[in-house]
């Protein structure tokens, strides 16, 4: 698709149990659970910001904790978005 771009983003290095929005956008699909168990690299959700979509990705092996946005919400940079036991 013209003017996509996929990144892969982990959330911030400093706590990887936490990943934040890097910087502001429109969630547009959630492709996990509470509950769910992932492994590293797998994709958590995708973000679109400033026209290109932003694949976020597992930083690590583990079990969502929690799920803190919804399909079609606005973030803003910082915003938690999901949380890993």
């Amino acid at each position: 698709i013209r003017g996509c771009t996929h990144i892969l983003w982990t959330g911030k290095p400093t706590d990887p149990k936490k990943v934040t929005a890097f910087l502001p956008g429109t969630i547009q699909k959630i492709m996990v659970k509470k509950g769910s168990r992932v492994k590293e690299g797998d994709k958590l959700l995708i973000l679109e910001a400033m026209k290109m979509r932003n694949d976020i990705i597992a930083p690590l092996n583990g079990v969502i904790k929690g799920i803190f946005v919804s399909e079609g919400e606005k973030v803003t940079k910082d915003h938690l978005m999901v949380e890993f036991e």
